[in-house]
């Protein structure tokens, strides 16, 4: 370690590397935006919405319509209406155009805040829970056909 300069009562250091530096990869699935028509029930409200009081009652059982902003073998954003907080469990259902169907799972939502670009709407990250093998493997087809297809759009020139 040496001092590069001080400026302003603040000191700057150069510090010698004693290894390689390794990048923690958080995620065990790709993502892929995709926008699908996603219909959601509140399993269990386990989280506390901001401003609510802490004893406030959620309806359980509720329905949620949404759409997705991004999928991946591992869990789904989407933008919804519904206000939910994170530890709340939802059961999700969404239809994988020309991959079998539908896809229903148990899900926890990880984090959900207001939708900076649209008012009255919620941006919420969910993982999914106990997923069938089967499901989640028609899921990572569907994206890896996805990516084919918006490479293929990106060398034509389309959207």
């Amino acid at each position: 370690m040496r001092t590069v300069y001080e400026r302003e009562g603040e000191t700057f250091l150069e510090l010698d590397r004693g290894g390689d530096v390794h990048r923690a990869q958080r995620r065990n699935h790709v993502r892929v935006d995709v926008s699908l028509l996603l219909h959601a029930r509140v399993e269990q409200h386990s989280g506390k919405v901001e401003g609510e009081p802490a004893d406030s009652p959620r309806i359980t059982g509720e329905r949620i319509k949404a759409l997705t902003r991004n999928i991946s073998g591992g869990g789904v954003s989407l933008r919804t209406p519904t206000q939910l907080a994170g530890g709340d469990r939802i059961v999700v259902t969404f239809y994988l155009p020309e991959h079998g169907g539908d896809i229903t799972s148990r899900a926890k939502v990880i984090h959900s805040h207001p939708d900076p670009e649209r008012e009255g709407q919620h941006i919420v990250a969910c993982s999914f829970e106990r997923m069938a093998i089967t499901d989640r493997e028609r899921i990572i087809r569907f994206l890896f056909f996805r990516q084919r297809e918006l490479a293929g759009r990106k060398k034509v020139g389309l959207r």
